[in-house]
Formats: structure tokens, C-alpha cells, sequence
């Protein structure tokens, strides 16, 4: 904020901190959540994401605070001067800040509606209203959005791909939610949907948990799971090994069997050459002169 044509500096917090811009804090950007468009059925958690988002952006003050309110003029306060102008001066940056937090904030979430439903909420230009009008807007939200986690998480499956922790914890996370809307759902009954989502492989994991007296909490769950995934994993890379090793000794008998054929092949062929030098060798060679022309001896 410029004051008497100088750029002044927000005062440091009073305990000595100094607050870092979002562009200097490590992380900041890297913790944002991922953000569904809200389409109506997803109000409860596209909320709670955004405001989210906004705290770790630092564009929240808008939601927090209300606007500062216009001090009165010099006369009313009886007070001239500096001291006046210090007054007018603190108000202009806290307006500009509330300002600069309310048109980010709008921004955002308005990018973060879908374009099929956004006709439905009521403008505003302050956005403690407007996410008021959202609200007005899917005040029946939370029950669709219940109905639609309670499906997800009855028809769930683990596909044996991701992390089983992973798959556990998303099970979990959408049983929190439920309870959030006042939703009874029992560790018991959670487990038991957990257990049934596994796979046919799971099979004999979940006999022996059925036959357990006492029921498994969630972390129970989770150990025994990522144990028994580990077990099929070492039992896969066994029957793989075997493979390996039993393709790898065939061919090597392959290799062994083709060696020893060739090499009997040229044994053969060095036995055959020497019959024949040695039948050359027994023809007698004739001791006396042979004429080229008549091809008799003598002469």
C-alpha cells in the first residue's frame, strides 16, 4: 500500500514472526486437495475441499472476516494529522487485502462449479453470500451424497492393483463421512464390507477371520491384510522362480545335447579324412620312368 508515494511494508506479527508469501513456503502448493466440480451431489465434500484449498492458498481472510468497516472522519474522531493519517492508512491496506481475498476467492470457487448447475445458484459479489447461495442451493445435498457414498462403499471392490492399505483407508474415510451426517455405521459392519470387498484370492483370508471369536478393529484389518497380500506376493514370486529355473535347465540340456552332436560330427568327419590319407598312403608308388606320351614304362 503507498503511503505519501512510498511503498510501505506490512508490519511484522508482534511476536516476532515474519509471515513467508505462498510462494516461499515449502509445500504449500503440494498439499492442495484435488478438487471434483461440484455437480450437486458432491456439496459436502467439494466444501470441505475448497476451504481447504483457500486456507493453504491464503486467500481465506474474505471468509473469515467480514470487510473493515470506514473509520469517521477526522471531526467525528477529534483527531487531525498524523494520527489520522495512520488511522486512514492501516483501514485502505486491510480493505485492499479483504478485497484481494474476496475476488480470489470468488474466482476459484466459481471454476470449481460445473457449468450445468452453476445457473442454479444466485450471484453475489461477496463471497460469504455466495457460498450462502450454494448452500441454499443443495440444501438436500447431504442426503443424495449419503445415498450415493453408501452404494460406493457396498459395491466396492478391491482390484488387487492398488495398495490394499489404500483400499481400506478410502473405506474408511467414506464411513467417516456417513457418520458425519449422522450415520450409524459400526466398526463391525465396517469390517464385515471391507472383508466382503476383497477378492476370490481373499477367500481363505476371510475363512480364517470368520472363524476368529473376536472381531478385528480397522488397524487389525489392515495388518492382516497387507500380511496376507505379501504372503500371495512371495507365493507368486516362488511359482515365477520355479518357471525360470525349469525353462532355464531345459534349454540348457538344448545346448548340452546340440554341443555333443556337432562335436560327434566332426569326430566323424576327422575319422573319414584319415581313411583316406591312409588308403593314399598303401597305393605303391611305381619306381620306374613313365612316358607322358605312350604311357608305357621304360624309355
Amino acid at each position: 500500500m503507498a503511503r505519501d508515494g512510498q511503498e510501505v511494508e506490512a508490519a511484522p506479527p508482534s511476536d516476532g514472526r515474519r509471515i513467508r508469501p505462498l510462494e516461499t513456503r515449502p509445500g504449500a502448493l503440494g498439499q492442495l486437495k484435488a478438487i471434483q466440480l461440484l455437480d450437486g451431489s458432491n456439496y459436502v465434500e467439494w466444501r470441505n475441499n475448497v476451504l481447504i484449498n483457500l486456507a493453504m492458498l491464503d486467500y481465506d481472510l474474505a471468509i473469515r472476516e467480514d470487510p473493515p468497516e470506514e473509520p469517521q472522519t477526522a471531526e467525528e474522531l477529534n483527531i487531525i494529522g498524523e494520527e489520522y493519517d495512520n488511522l486512514m492508512w492501516a483501514y485502505n491496506k486491510k480493505l485492499a487485502n479483504w478485497e484481494k481475498s474476496n475476488r480470489m476467492c470468488l474466482i476459484y470457487v466459481k471454476g470449481a462449479i460445473s457449468p450445468e448447475v452453476i445457473g442454479e445458484i444466485i450471484d453475489s459479489k461477496n463471497i460469504k453470500t455466495y457460498l450462502a447461495n450454494i448452500e441454499e442451493s443443495f440444501e438436500f445435498a447431504p442426503e443424495t451424497h449419503a445415498n450415493t457414498l453408501v452404494n460406493e462403499m457396498i459395491t466396492s471392490h478391491y482390484n488387487g492393483k492398488s495398495g490394499i492399505k489404500k483400499h481400506i483407508l478410502e473405506m474408511t474415510h467414506m464411513a467417516n463421512q456417513l457418520r458425519s451426517m449422522d450415520m450409524k455405521i459400526s466398526d463391525g459392519f465396517l469390517v464385515h464390507i471391507i472383508m466382503r470387498s476383497f477378492g476370490p484370492n481373499y477367500d481363505p483370508f476371510k475363512i480364517k477371520y470368520n472363524t476368529q471369536k473376536e472381531e478385528w478393529t480397522i488397524k487389525e484389518v489392515i495388518l492382516h491384510s497387507v500380511e496376507e497380500k505379501e504372503r500371495q506376493k512371495a507365493e507368486k514370486q516362488k511359482i515365477k522362480d520355479r518357471l525360470n529355473l525349469t525353462n532355464a535347465f531345459d534349454k540348457g540340456k538344448k545346448v548340452y545335447q546340440g554341443e555333443s552332436s556337432n562335436k560327434n560330427s566332426e569326430l566323424e568327419g576327422e575319422q573319414k579324412q584319415e581313411g583316406i590319407k591312409a588308403s593314399t598312403s598303401a597305393v605303391p608308388l611305381s619306381t620306374s620312368p613313365y612316358c607322358h606320351f605312350c604311357a608305357s614304362d621304360g624309355h
